[in-house]
């Protein structure tokens, strides 16, 4: 599969706007992200945090290969994410990087967005509205979306499940380690809820994690699987008996089982677009491309971005800094280990899928 990996290059100076993003959940924040103007496209410059956990370069390059395989195998119209630099963003909001992605806006004018979360907060399910209420946005966490298909709006609109239900087995196929509740959004028209908004977050997949540091990124791509199914091997077996996962099932599991059991037409024509994903990745690997975009970091540099943006705590960031030792991960380390676990992860959501669709 081809994959665009050119940086586009940006002004801050030369914004036609800023939209602004405020996040609903229990920690509040607003961004204020630039965009620009193509003819009639909007642009929107989504910069990389310096305070998000885990953030790094190849969270950008998720956004990319992620959006690429999503737009060529399963859906056309998901928005496409490019590597960008937007020369002096840092300057003027400096918790944020200069580098990011960009991505076409989602909505039309007159059209606003409004998460699951928010929805249902405002408009009370009593199916819903229990289990969301001391909702926090944890990362490294996968999220059970299985009782919004119990709220009435998504068991009378047939089309906003089945959307819903396609986009969390895209979280899941990526191995999204940050799927939660202000990732699905819906569109609204005025104040009448038109449709579910194209999937447009794509960073904390397992496979693009701590590519610094072998041992954590290793983990956190097994928890993945641990919690994605039962075709583990006999010590895949007794680890995860040990770490307590045969007591409960995963959020994952859940989500599985539901979607399968509601809407076996949204699996079949998922794993149809699989099968074709599966073959294209075994002729024609993905190879990462790096156009003078990378370059040393870590994945605790986050930590540094707490304590300075957040917590506001000058000298304790020093401190940290000093002691953080960054690495420069060239897309060839990365390559060969990434295509390995995206194919994995394929192939393993694909016999999951199957063995649930056939009880």
């Amino acid at each position: 599969m081809k994959i665009d990996y050119s940086v586009r290059n940006y002004d801050y100076l030369k914004r036609d706007g800023n939209l602004q993003v405020e996040a609903q959940g229990k920690v509040k924040s607003k961004k204020y992200f630039p965009y620009f103007f193509e003819g009639k496209t909007k642009k929107i410059f989504k910069p990389l945090s310096k305070s998000k956990p885990f953030s790094t370069p190849y969270f950008a390059y998720s956004e990319v290969v992620w959006s690429h395989i999503l737009h060529t195998f399963f859906d056309g119209n998901i928005p496409l994410y490019h590597l960008a630099i937007c020369k002096g963003y840092e300057e003027e909001v400096p918790k944020y990087h200069n580098y990011g992605t960009i991505v076409d806006s989602i909505i039309d004018s007159g059209e606003h967005l409004v998460n699951i979360y928010e929805y249902f907060m405002k408009y009370p399910d009593e199916h819903v509205t229990p289990e969301i209420y001391d909702y926090v946005n944890y990362c490294l966490y996968f999220y059970d979306y299985t009782f919004f298909f119990k709220s009435e709006l998504l068991k009378n609109n047939y089309e906003l499940a089945s959307e819903i239900a396609r986009q969390i087995l895209y979280s899941i196929l990526r191995g999204d380690q940050n799927y939660h509740y202000e990732n699905v959004s819906f569109i609204f028209k005025g104040n009448n809820l038109d449709r579910v908004a194209m999937p447009i977050d794509h960073e904390f997949s397992s496979f693009f994690m701590y590519l610094d540091q072998e041992i954590p990124h290793n983990g956190l791509v097994r928890r993945y699987f641990f919690e994605m199914g039962e075709q583990q091997n006999e010590e895949e077996k007794f680890i995860r008996s040990l770490l307590g996962f045969n007591e409960k099932k995963s959020p994952i599991i859940n989500n599985i089982e539901v979607i399968t059991s509601l809407y076996p037409d949204v699996v079949e024509k998922f794993l149809a677009s699989l099968d074709v994903m599966i073959e294209s990745q075994g002729q024609e690997p993905i190879t990462l491309e790096n156009h003078d975009y990378l370059g040393a970091f870590s994945s605790e540099d986050y930590e540094v971005g707490i304590l300075r943006y957040k917590e506001n705590n000058l000298e304790a960031a020093a401190k940290r800094a000093s002691k953080i030792v960054k690495r420069d991960v060239s897309v060839w380390e990365v390559n060969e280990k990434l295509n390995q676990e995206i194919l994995k992860s394929a192939t393993y959501l694909k016999k999951t899928l199957e063995n649930k669709m056939m009880k």
